[in-house]
This record gives structure tokens, C-alpha cells and sequence, in this order.
């Protein structure tokens, strides 16, 4: 019967029914609480918000995406803890009775043919976007796993297509259980709400770090400490820059090597920007490889495109207490087309 509660639940949520699984935890931990924080807003140049065309994700209204790329204080949610007893996890999510968690659709992954499988403890770290953007796998699948205790199995997934994935799992020290065409019966299954950026997991941030520094210290290559500007290439969805050979010109000969991402494993990633004190990009996930390995203090500018302007790098970055600052870039047949004028001068902002 257990081997069908997926199915039942599926049915449920289809019929309109509410399968929060929170509401059937057994136990619910709140581990840091939520915090006020004072902040100091993103370098922009007047005029840049009044060129939003439109929001990402859709959900979120213009206004609010709008107000905290000029917020001076932040809400952080808290950490909170949930338990669950006698749970069935497989690929697409996990399931007790009358509740049910997605990470993607069961229409979308093969329902699991083999025996179920036996667990007594397991942290499951999958958020509902862990598997859509590298960033907020990065951030909360890999943060909540430094959450488990040493007896509990992990279900994490990784998804092959991202190349550095893997490799930061190696690294943080990480062995998911394979899930995969599975299906497995957890005596007891945590998950944590980790998503805000408080206190308690900027301390996470901080032994995370730590951590990458000190597997790629030994025999590491040495740069110097001249701005970059990250090249995203193919990583990610599509967004290429039409004059981005006129943006790369104008920033080296203010002084800016360039990296390609393309091509480059952890390693490479951790030793060219462990000196960086600024950093000028495409918005997206592939910065989030920036706050494991540049220091605090330094700085990113990221290029948003108007037509799905989004600031969730912001809190990531001022999370490892770097400053952060935009430029937004306009739509264009091919593209995106970059100011250039606007990138120097909003650099200048960020160097002062």
C-alpha cells in the first residue's frame, strides 16, 4: 500500500485537496528564529529601476521585487526543522498520509517498478527549485545538507547536465543517496525551511567556505587581483549579450581580465577569483560560484536583463558580505544589448 501513496496523494492535490506535508509532521523545531538585519541597498544608477519591463519569477509582484533592490532592512525567515514519521521518498518528491512534496511533477519522472527500499533516518534537502536553477541548489540543497546529523541518509538530488554539481558535492564532503528509478520507506525523515539568510546559515556560508578553501589551498595557482569580467557562455539558459565583444574591450582597457566559465572545473573557479575584488556578469546562477570563493568585501556587478529583472543575487551576496550592484540590460533581437558607459560607471560606484 505504501508503494501507492505517491499515486493517492498525486489524486488528492488534483481534486483541490490542501497535502501540505508540514501539517503532518510530527515534530516541528524552530533552530534560529527569524532576524532583523540592517542593510545597506545595491550600487545603481538613477534611472536603471524606471527600465524594468517585467519581474522573475512572474509570482512576485513588480513593486516588491522593486522594493528590495532599495530595502535598508531585511526580514530573514527562520530556520525551521520538520519530522516526519513512516514516509515514502522517491524521485520526484516524498509522501506521508494526506500530505505530499514535490520538487518536480510525478508525470515528469519513471515511477518506481523495483522493491521499495528501508531506511530508519534520511534529511531530505530538496527545495521546490533545487532542480530548476544551480544557484538554489547550491544554496539550499547544499546548505540544508550541512544540517543533517551523521546517522541520516541524504536525499540530494544532481543533476548531470550541471558539471559542477558533482564536484561541489565531493568537495563539501556529500554522498546523497541514490534516488533515481527508486523508491524508499524512511522510519523517520527530516526537511528543513532554510531559505532565509540569517544568522544561523551565514554561519553554514562561512564553514562552507572554509571548506573549499582549504581542499583547493594546497599548490593553488596565484592571480592577480585585477577585476573580471565572467564570461557565462553556454551555462544555463540562453541569454546572450549581442555587443558583448564591445563590453569586454571597454572593460579590459579599464584593467578587467576576462574568464570563461565554459570549460572550467571547481578548481579553476576557486583559484582565479580567491583574489577577485570585483566581478562584472550576466545575471544568473553562475554567480553563485562567486560566494564560495571570492572574499568578503568584494564586489559583483551583474547585468540584468529588464525583461525578467530579478534581485535574489542580492541577499546571496550580502550573505558572505560582499557588495553588490546592477546595470539593466535591454531586450534586443538575438539578445540583450549592454550600456557600456553604464556598466564604467556603475564600477566606478562599486571602486569607491
Amino acid at each position: 500500500m505504501r508503494r501507492l501513496l505517491p499515486v493517492l496523494n498525486s489524486a488528492l492535490r488534483r481534486l483541490g485537496r490542501d497535502v501540505d506535508p508540514r501539517r503532518s509532521a510530527s515534530d516541528v523545531t524552530i533552530l534560529a528564529p527569524a532576524e532583523e538585519q540592517e542593510v545597506t541597498p545595491p550600487a545603481f544608477l538613477p534611472g536603471q529601476l524606471d527600465k524594468v519591463m517585467a519581474v522573475h519569477p512572474a509570482r512576485f509582484s513588480r513593486s516588491s521585487v522593486l522594493e528590495r533592490a532599495t530595502q535598508r532592512s531585511v526580514t530573514h525567515a527562520p530556520v525551521i526543522r520538520y519530522t516526519f514519521h513512516d514516509c515514502v521518498v522517491h524521485p520526484a518528491g516524498f509522501d506521508v498520509w494526506s500530505g505530499s512534496y514535490r520538487n518536480r511533477p510525478m508525470s515528469s519522472v519513471a515511477y518506481p517498478r523495483d522493491g521499495i527500499g528501508r531506511l530508519p533516518k534520511a534529511n531530505y534537502c530538496m527545495s521546490t527549485n533545487s532542480l530548476k536553477w544551480f544557484g538554489d541548489w547550491l544554496m539550499d540543497s547544499c546548505t540544508a545538507a550541512h544540517l543533517a546529523t551523521a546517522d541520516e541518509a541524504l536525499f540530494m538530488d544532481i543533476r548531470r547536465d550541471w558539471p559542477h554539481a558533482s564536484q561541489y558535492a565531493q568537495a563539501f564532503g556529500l554522498e546523497p543517496e541514490p534516488i533515481e528509478g527508486k523508491m524508499f520507506r524512511v522510519a523517520r525523515l527530516c526537511m528543513h525551511q532554510d531559505h532565509g539568510m540569517g544568522s544561523m546559515k551565514r554561519a553554514r556560508l562561512r564553514e562552507m567556505r572554509q571548506t573549499l578553501a582549504s581542499r583547493f589551498a594546497p599548490g593553488a595557482r596565484t592571480f592577480p587581483s585585477r577585476p573580471v569580467y565572467l564570461r557565462r557562455g553556454l551555462a544555463g539558459v540562453s541569454r546572450p549579450i549581442v555587443n558583448e565583444a564591445e563590453l569586454i574591450e571597454g572593460l579590459t582597457r579599464r584593467g578587467f581580465d576576462v574568464f570563461d566559465l565554459e570549460g572550467a572545473d571547481l578548481k579553476d573557479i576557486q583559484e582565479r577569483f580567491r583574489t577577485t575584488e570585483l566581478v562584472v556578469s550576466l545575471e544568473g546562477s553562475h554567480l553563485n560560484h562567486l560566494y564560495f570563493a571570492m572574499k568578503p568585501g568584494a564586489s559583483i556587478l551583474a547585468l540584468i536583463p529588464s525583461d525578467r529583472f530579478i534581485v535574489v543575487q542580492l541577499g546571496f551576496a550580502r550573505s558572505v558580505g560582499m557588495r553588490f550592484g546592477f546595470v539593466v540590460v535591454d531586450p534586443v533581437t538575438g539578445g540583450y544589448r549592454v550600456n557600456l558607459p553604464d556598466v564604467l560607471k556603475t564600477v566606478d560606484l562599486l571602486q569607491r
